[in-house]
C-alpha cells in the first residue's frame, strides 16, 4: 500500500509540475486539472463502493496500461511523421 501511495503522489505532482509546459494558458490548463480531478475523486469514490477494492485496482491499472500504450502509440508515430498536423 505504501509503494501504491507513494507512486499516485509523484504522480500526481509530476502531472501538475509539467502542467505549465502545456499549450495554452497556465491558469485554464490548472482549472480543466482541477475540474477532472474533482470528478475522478467523485467517481473514483463511487465506484469503490459498488466494485470493491480489487476490482478497483485492476480497472485503474488496466486503465492506466492502455493510456500509457496509447500515449507510446501517438509519440511514435509523431516522432515518424505519420501525423496529420
Amino acid at each position: 500500500m505504501s509503494i501504491m501511495w507513494s507512486t499516485v503522489c509523484f504522480t500526481t505532482y509530476l502531472l501538475h509540475f509539467q502542467l505549465k509546459y502545456l499549450q495554452g494558458n497556465i491558469f485554464t490548463n490548472n482549472n480543466y486539472c482541477a475540474i477532472s480531478d474533482f470528478f475522478a475523486v467523485a467517481l473514483g469514490g463511487y465506484l469503490f463502493q459498488k466494485l470493491g477494492l480489487k476490482l478497483m485496482y485492476y480497472g485503474s491499472f488496466s486503465l492506466g496500461l492502455i493510456g500509457g500504450v496509447g500515449i507510446y502509440y501517438m509519440e511514435y508515430l509523431h516522432s515518424n511523421g505519420l501525423t496529420h498536423e
